[in-house]
């Protein structure tokens, strides 16, 4: 990332176009109220769409997935790890 961030200033410097690239996003990101729906997990859930879930929301640094049970919520213990970028 750092050489392609050091290309891009260079070019900028020199006056030169921004690149263009010819990809596409193939859906519309999440909103936020999106992403929090996507966090909820219930209990009437299959164990694959829990896994889905989980594996789609935990992040290091942020809050993961819950579930409230009997009015208490439980989240998942998201790994003290470095974040992936």
């Amino acid at each position: 990332m750092l050489s392609l961030y050091q290309d891009i200033v260079a070019n900028i410097v020199a006056g030169q176009p921004l690149p263009e690239a010819a990809e596409s996003w193939s859906r519309r990101p999440f909103t936020r109220a999106q992403l929090n729906e996507l966090c909820r997990i219930s209990p009437d859930m299959g164990q694959d769409e829990i896994a889905r879930r989980v594996r789609a929301t935990v992040y290091p640094g942020r809050p993961g997935p819950t579930i409230i049970l009997g009015g208490t919520e439980f989240r998942y213990d998201v790994p003290n790890r470095k974040p992936l970028a």
